[in-house]
């Protein structure tokens, strides 16, 4: 079974033995997504975790709210998989009080998941010292199929038509996890050396 905050497209393409599809979080408008992560994990999940271990061989596999996740499944004593993409680098760009709190908890309980993923060789590399445990590496999927019609695609833009000097390209949230503002000090600097566009 799969429990999830909301489906998309991609889940039409899970596995056939994934049997129940569940949309489980909380609506409050007022409160952090990182609030309602946990508390609708808290809610929703723990009470199935006991009926899916009976049921035969259990993994959890978490994406969001791991140090909740850690704790359940240890409650449950059922195997837990913990996913990190986020540098903390990158999330002391954030800052704020939640995410203070859940860098304070990535480092204290990751630990005790049974294995740890992260999305590049380099997070990982950063985050077994830190956690004294081997971290995998399982990078982001790309869904080719969309990337080769995107490619077949003429791009109707003036920069693009008509190109004259070199394009940089960043591909991104537009949030300050990303740092978008030094990317714009450094172009500020790149310019001057060798002219070129920026397109975000």
């Amino acid at each position: 079974a799969l429990f999830c905050r909301s489906t998309g497209e991609r889940l039409g393409e899970l596995d056939r033995r994934v049997d129940q599809v569940k949309i489980a979080r909380l609506h409050v408008p007022f409160l952090a997504a990182r609030i309602i992560d946990a508390a609708s994990m808290l809610m929703f999940s723990a009470g199935q975790l006991a009926r899916i271990r009976r049921a035969g061989p259990a993994v959890m596999v978490s994406f969001q709210s791991n140090v909740i996740a850690i704790a359940l499944a240890r409650l449950s004593r059922i195997p837990v998989a913990v996913r990190i993409s986020n540098h903390f680098a990158g999330a002391a760009l954030e800052g704020g009080l939640l995410r203070r709190i859940a860098e304070f908890g990535k480092r204290r309980f990751y630990r005790f998941a049974d294995v740890v993923v992260a999305n590049s060789l380099e997070l990982a590399a950063d985050y077994e010292p830190l956690l004294q445990k081997r971290v995998e590496t399982i990078p982001n999927p790309v869904h080719m199929d969309r990337v080769r019609d995107l490619m077949s695609r003429e791009v109707d833009e003036e920069l693009f038509r008509h190109r004259r000097r070199p394009i940089v390209i960043s591909v991104g949230r537009l949030a300050v996890q990303k740092n978008y503002a030094l990317l714009l000090h450094a172009m500020r600097e790149v310019v001057q050396e060798v002219p070129c566009d920026l397109v975000i």
